[in-house]
């Protein structure tokens, strides 16, 4: 059982913030935000099919680690 930041429990067909660091130069990173949808997990990171962003990665697959999800809760009346 994985848990976001905020102690939300993941499943598969949620949909999610996730944060992942993109490479921006030979050295460089940053971190850079992402909508997108669990689509399964490994033995210690999320993996998180992105539905929405501005870099380019539209329906691409990424890892990334619990820590750095947020997911997507409605709120009950």
């Amino acid at each position: 059982m994985r848990t976001d930041r905020i102690g939300n429990v993941l499943n598969e067909g949620d949909h999610v913030v996730a944060y992942s660091f993109m490479r921006t130069g030979s050295s460089t990173k940053r971190m850079v935000q992402y909508e997108g949808i669990v689509v399964g997990f490994t033995t210690f990171l999320v993996r998180v099919k992105c539905i929405d962003n501005c870099y380019g990665a539209l329906n691409k697959e990424f890892k990334v680690q619990p820590d750095n999800i947020f997911k997507f809760v409605s709120q009950e009346d």
